[in-house]
């Protein structure tokens, strides 16, 4: 953001207020009591709200009318939540304005430099009931400037980076036939259910796991296998457990000390050299984004800085404020976006499930004959993930604006229509009506959970409280 001159904050200015509610409430009687003239509110709910404190409250093309009609107006931005202040700005100053007054988004992360120090002090004399002599004008909101947010440290040939958790992998052994080689950490259904036992969470996972050290004793040989053994292994792997739970709690540096090593593999995601055990300590305790150290020119590769530009060009060409879902990226970790983090943890949830059915059914994890269907849902953002573990992937989308930004990041062209000659391991679709597309399993998401099956999911979205609801299958 580019400041202008500093500007005198006169009597003679006429008011508006973005915020008919009680921010808003404040920041109109502190104008009032000094004299100011408020002449309006903004607000998005303007189609719903006629006046507030007897004035006109106004949608953005309103506000707009009145910007060009009136020179002297400042815009104050009065909404409780400042990481939406500077967006809020950034759009009236579209509209005309340049004598905007809210809390500077690098000030509220403490990165603000001094125009926004000033800036941000007064904003915050008008809420504490004084108005301020001057302000400073805004000369211009530049493009929003990309930076790695997933970097905790580096050094000459590796780095320690926030990794999302689908994109890690178990170990890439050279027996491609062992079982959980190769495959997401999300699909380790005897560490995960072990994990959550320990941690108080019923399951019956958790007696894969022996299966699964009885396995790895049989292939290093020399291993007697007893009823001790047993007892020894669930004993260490307890222990191992408790002492990750005291750092979990008193020390989280501890895991960024002890980041797992991860090898980038070419089809787009890591592959960790040992420590299972703890990233699926952290992936029962719901952490997202796992650390992992990883040589340099690896995570390079990984973090594309080019792809990413090229989405944030995309992202400025369309005018879009917000992204639908949360990003795997580093550049787009802290990139503004329209709902809690509900599709991440759908895609976190899907695929410890797919791999939960294809253990349980067919013991083996192939997915190389199978297509998922993603329909109308910005689940299709990730369509790479499943596509990273063999799933061909068909995307229907019938909005023209969301298919541009769903083929630049999924990297995959999009349809109009649903084929009829595809028979679909899996069908997410979005909406209220349940479309018939002859899947075996099918994942509905829409605001409403009164449907036969599962609830796996909620979140708010844009359109209220969501839910991801299995209607057949899983």
């Amino acid at each position: 953001m580019r400041y202008g001159e500093r500007y005198v904050i006169n009597k003679s200015d006429k008011v508006v207020i973005y915020g008919a509610a009680t921010t808003g409430a404040i920041i109109h009687s502190v104008f009032m009591k000094e004299g100011f003239e408020v002449i309006a509110f903004v607000d998005k709910r303007a189609d719903e709200i006629d006046s507030y404190y007897g004035l006109p409250v106004l949608n953005l093309e309103q506000t707009e009318e009145l910007l060009k009609e009136n020179e002297e107006i400042i815009v104050i931005i009065g909404i409780k939540n400042v990481f939406e202040h500077e967006a809020i700005a950034r759009r009236m100053w579209g509209l005309g304005c340049d004598r905007i007054i809210f809390r500077p988004y690098d000030e509220v992360k403490g990165e603000g430099k001094e125009k926004d120090k000033i800036l941000n002090e007064v904003y915050s004399a008008i809420m504490a009931g004084k108005i301020p002599e001057e302000a400073y004008a805004i000369e211009a909101f530049e493009e929003h400037v990309l930076q790695d947010k997933a970097l905790i440290e580096s050094d000459s040939d590796s780095v320690v980076a926030d990794i999302p958790v689908y994109y890690i992998f178990t170990d890439l052994y050279k027996d491609i036939d062992i079982l959980w080689g190769d495959i997401p950490c999300l699909g380790l259904i005897p560490h995960i259910g072990l994990f959550n036992l320990f941690q108080g969470i019923e399951n019956e996972d958790y007696h894969e796991y022996i299966k699964f050290c009885r396995e790895a004793a049989l292939r290093s040989g020399g291993i007697k296998i007893t009823k001790a053994w047993e007892e020894s292994v669930y004993r260490n792997r307890l222990d191992v457990f408790n002492h990750m739970q005291y750092e979990w709690e008193h020390d989280r540096g501890f895991f960024v000390k002890n980041a797992v090593w991860a090898d980038y593999n070419e089809k787009g995601y890591f592959n960790i050299k040992s420590g299972k055990h703890r990233v699926v300590f952290m992936l029962v305790k719901g952490k997202r984004y796992i650390p992992l150290r990883i040589k340099k020119s690896d995570y390079e590769k990984w973090s594309n800085i080019s792809k990413a530009e090229k989405i944030k060009c995309l992202l400025h060409r369309s005018n879009r404020e917000s992204l639908p879902v949360v990003l795997g990226n580093p550049f787009f970790y802290d990139y503004p976006c329209s709902t809690s983090p509900f599709y991440e943890q759908v895609l976190i949830k899907l695929l410890s499930i797919i791999y939960q059915v294809r253990y349980y059914e067919q013991g083996r994890f192939d997915f190389n004959k199978d297509c998922i269907l993603l329909y109308n849902t910005p689940l299709a953002m990730y369509a790479h993930v499943f596509r990273m573990i063999g799933f061909e992937v068909e995307i229907v989308e019938e909005s023209d604006e969301d298919k541009v930004i769903y083929e630049a990041v999924a990297e995959q062209g999009i349809k109009g229509e649903i084929g009829t000659d595809e028979k679909y391991f899996l069908a997410v679709i979005e909406g209220e009506e349940i479309v018939n597309v002859g899947a075996e399993n099918v994942l509905i998401i829409s605001n409403h959970k009164d449907r036969t099956g599962k609830a796996l999911v909620g979140g708010f979205g844009e359109s209220g409280f969501l839910y991801a609801v299995f209607v057949k299958g899983i």
